[in-house]
């Protein structure tokens, strides 16, 4: 075989390695933001508090990730030694790490052990933030394979909870947020593993393009300063940072689940993940006809249209804060009765959330003379970093909204424009720098729910030992009784766990 050939098989195994890590690393996020719904029900979350749980899980999720984003960063823009090394240990922590997570999930009976479970998300959030750095980085020539497997991940995923719950319905199978939950993360470990393999065997060596020099797929490596590379990529960074960031002010959480309810919301949403996948999947075949924005701005000027995107998403976003704020007006009453408006609002919204992300991250790297690696690890934690404090801030939105929902208790219905404004600003920080401070908790359900409950339920006989030891309630206890007292009598002791669910 010759080298000419030798090298184009090393090109395309490392640009399936880009795509399958990619898959890989995006099974958190499905199962953080798609599945919550199904992984709340599991853990007896009312569906009144489906958006606050599933924020708090992205909150978290991203938090997290951006601490692992933020570490590998300073050690890429510093060191940068051995990073290929680092990510090929990483994508193996990440399979471990998911077949830790199902079994957390499995465990603790009806109510399950939701705060341990939360934790080992945010365990693996750290891990999934220094790989995403490792392999922004290792395979920056092939960045639009990692982002393209994103969305088709989504769709898989989709399609997969589509075909579940039709067959559950079926065949009548019972527990179903259990179940459907426990089988995506199965299916988790099985594709990490395979893309931790191929991934290893992809980057054990640099890549040698045809011609001798190793020099990457996409090029020579620029070699400008750090500041000088900065400012030639000004325009991609800010595209991604601010587009991408501001994914989850609105979404999922108001746009479509506040909107739409949580049984709409959740078909939206599984919409969106067919839609999202349109941008980054045609970014990526512009990219493999040469046409993509990989190449430096100052020649392919048009790519700076890709900030109409991010206009008509803030457009989106204001039509939102409308729909919540100002219900009586005509455009509010005609998107909050006619949940398909709320459907193609949202799946404009998200459309171009990815095309701004596919678009940026594609180009930040390659501005000026050749790739500049450190750009696109500078880009992630720049974006990650945007879209943590957005967040919060939508977090802090939602919260303060729900405590004058009812109209009577509205706090600006006499204040001017701007003061409404501030006020809603002010009271959204404050709500959220209370939630930076609590970021992390020991009791998910008890900061969800905001207050425990106690139930006593009494049984004139012993109820029966369930044979199935993931659905045993450990918290049954036989009291000691005393002459003439209730002999027989069984007892559900509250633990930390709420045993009442409020909707």
């Amino acid at each position: 075989m010759s080298d000419a050939k030798q090298a184009e098989g090393s090109d395309n195994l490392q640009k399936a390695a880009a795509f399958m890590v990619g898959f890989s690393l995006f099974q958190l996020f499905l199962l953080v933001v798609s599945a919550s719904k199904f992984s709340a029900g599991r853990f007896h979350i009312g569906q009144s508090y489906v958006a606050l749980y599933i924020n708090r899980m992205i909150i978290s999720f991203r938090t997290c990730s951006l601490f692992g984003i933020t570490l590998m960063t300073l050690y890429d823009q510093f060191i940068g030694y051995g990073i290929s090394a680092v990510s090929s240990v990483l994508a193996v922590l990440i399979s471990s790490l998911y077949a830790i997570i199902l079994f957390v999930y499995c465990i603790g009976g009806t109510q399950g052990h939701i705060t341990l479970y939360y934790w080992v998300i945010v365990a693996t959030s750290f891990i999934h933030g220094l790989s995403t750095v490792c392999v922004s980085n290792v395979a920056s020539g092939d960045i639009a394979f990692f982002l393209g497997s994103m969305p088709v991940a989504g769709i898989l995923m989709s399609l997969y909870h589509i075909t579940f719950l039709s067959a559950a319905e079926k065949l009548r199978i019972s527990n179903v947020n259990y179940w459907i939950v426990s089988w995506q993360l199965a299916m988790s470990i099985v594709l990490s593993i395979i893309s931790a393999i191929v991934w290893i065997v992809a980057y054990s060596t640099p890549k040698q393009p045809a011609g001798g020099s190793a020099t990457g797929s996409s090029g020579n490596i620029n070699k400008d300063p750090f500041f000088t590379a900065l400012i030639q990529a000004l325009s991609p960074i800010l595209m991604v940072s601010f587009g991408f960031g501001l994914q989850n002010a609105f979404y999922p959480a108001i746009a479509p689940y506040k909107l739409a309810g949580v049984k709409n919301g959740y078909n939206i949403s599984l919409v969106v993940l067919f839609t999202g996948a349109i941008p980054p999947l045609t970014i990526l075949c512009l990219k493999e006809h040469k046409i993509g924005p990989n190449k430096p701005w100052n020649q392919s000027w048009h790519w700076h249209f890709g900030w109409i995107f991010y206009i008509v998403e803030l457009i989106c976003g204001i039509l939102f804060i409308i729909t919540l704020h100002y219900p009586n007006w005509s455009i509010s009453r005609r998107i909050i009765n006619d949940v398909r408006i709320i459907g193609v609002l949202t799946v404009v919204y998200d459309f171009c959330v990815q095309a701004t992300k596919g678009i940026g991250a594609n180009g930040a790297a390659m501005q000026g003379n050749g790739k500049h690696p450190k750009m696109s690890t500078f880009t992630t934690f720049f974006y990650s970093f945007i879209q943590l404090s957005i967040a919060f801030m939508g977090d802090g939105y939602i919260r303060t909204y729900r405590k004058y929902e009812h109209r009577d208790d509205w706090p600006t219905k006499h204040c001017s424009t701007k003061r409404a404004f501030w006020f809603w600003i002010w009271s959204a920080t404050k709500v959220s720098y209370h939630t930076l401070g609590t970021a992390f908790t020991r009791d998910l359900r008890t900061e969800i729910l905001g207050k425990k409950s106690h139930l006593f339920i009494v049984y004139e006989d012993a109820p029966p030992e369930d044979e199935d030891p993931l659905v045993d309630l450990p918290f049954i206890h036989k009291e000691p009784t005393h002459d003439n007292n209730f002999t027989g009598i069984h007892i559900f002791h509250s633990s930390p766990v709420i045993n009442v669910v409020f909707s």
